[in-house]
């Protein structure tokens, strides 16, 4: 009976680690430098695209007193973090281009470069999407006008009680006019002054009008 040979066969470690390259995500690694000099590009082009556009916000809000859309303000705050993140990226891979071998197409350490070239891919596509969202016809709009404007009001001792009453009154759909009188210097400017100022501080959809009146003018019941 003839005896029974066991052959082992091992791959040299430059042959297993190109076996995982090319059984795994190898376009992650193939397409990592093209990839790599394309998010660079990319960014650069955010950066310009972000630096217009503050400017013709800055245009718009300091010339012509206008209030920055919040789509704006979303897609600025969503591209700075985004060129913060590609840049930490392009920081980060000098030591992940060092890895490449055989012309790029594959890596000394593959799983940290698949790993690194899913980041790349994908904060790459990113940046195209953010790029091409940022094309906005108008970039501030007229703010809406107070209810209110703010008037000086000093501390007062009393007018708590009538200030209360006053304000219920305001809240009802049914009051229609309400009439403040008193002796001079008994306190009516100064509660007109608070419900003034609770109007600037809340929100609704009533406006303020001051109407002065002579007090020449003789007024008759």
């Amino acid at each position: 009976m003839g005896n029974i040979f066991s052959i082992s066969l091992s791959l040299d470690p430059i042959s297993t680690r190109c076996w995982d390259c090319a059984t795994g995500q190898a376009s992650y690694i193939c397409n990592l430098e093209d990839n790599l000099h394309a998010l660079q590009t990319e960014v650069a082009g955010l950066k310009e695209l972000r630096s217009d556009l503050m400017s013709r916000v800055r245009i718009a809000e300091d010339e012509q007193q206008l209030k920055r859309l919040n789509q704006v303000e979303g897609w600025l705050s969503r591209a700075e973090t985004l060129i913060n993140d590609a840049d930490q990226l392009i920081v980060q891979s000098p030591q992940h281009v060092e890895n490449l071998c055989m012309g790029g197409c594959c890596s000394t350490h593959p799983r940290s470069s698949i790993k690194f070239g899913k980041q790349i891919a994908k904060k790459l596509q990113e940046v195209k999407d953010q790029k091409e969202n940022g094309d906005f016809s108008d970039v501030a709009s007229k703010p809406p006008l107070p209810s209110a404007t703010e008037r000086p009001s000093e501390p007062t001792v009393g007018l708590k009680s009538n200030f209360n009453k006053v304000w219920s009154c305001l809240q009802k759909e049914q009051v229609g006019i309400i009439g403040i009188y008193g002796l001079g210097g008994v306190g009516k400017t100064s509660l007109l002054n608070q419900i003034n100022n609770k109007f600037h501080d809340t929100t609704h959809d009533y406006h303020v009008i001051w109407a002065v009146a002579s007090q020449d003018r003789p007024i008759e019941r």
